[in-house]
């Protein structure tokens, strides 16, 4: 980055890439276990009650875990959710529409939209 970059805004274009790359890797996991709780309902002909289900059946290796550490949230209905969604700006998936727009975070980017 040349001289044109101000030194105080390269922490926050920092911060700004390590939460974009996060959201990257909740879709994927996202996506990725919702697919594996599929195939174990395929195979058992019910949808798994916890991840230990998955991790019994041999499609997990573990308890799965955000790129903040939290644990995902495996729903009734076989989608998984984020815990903290707050914690985790510009995830696509893993919340659902409902939570999304009542938090904080979709509230101040919807307000920035409306004002911009």
């Amino acid at each position: 980055m040349g001289d044109d970059f101000p030194n105080h805004a390269r922490p926050n274009v920092k911060a700004n890439a390590v939460a974009h790359l996060n959201a990257l890797q909740v879709d994927e996991d996202v996506t990725l276990l919702e697919e594996l709780v599929s195939r174990y309902r395929e195979k058992t002909g019910h949808l798994p009650r916890s991840f230990s289900d998955l991790t019994a059946a041999n499609f997990l290796r573990g308890i799965p875990v955000d790129p903040l550490g939290h644990l995902y949230k495996l729903m009734p209905d076989g989608h998984v959710e984020v815990r903290v969604p707050d914690d985790l700006p510009f995830i696509e998936k893993g919340i659902r529409w409902a939570t999304f727009h009542r938090s904080p975070s979709f509230q101040r980017e919807l307000t920035c939209r409306r004002s911009g």
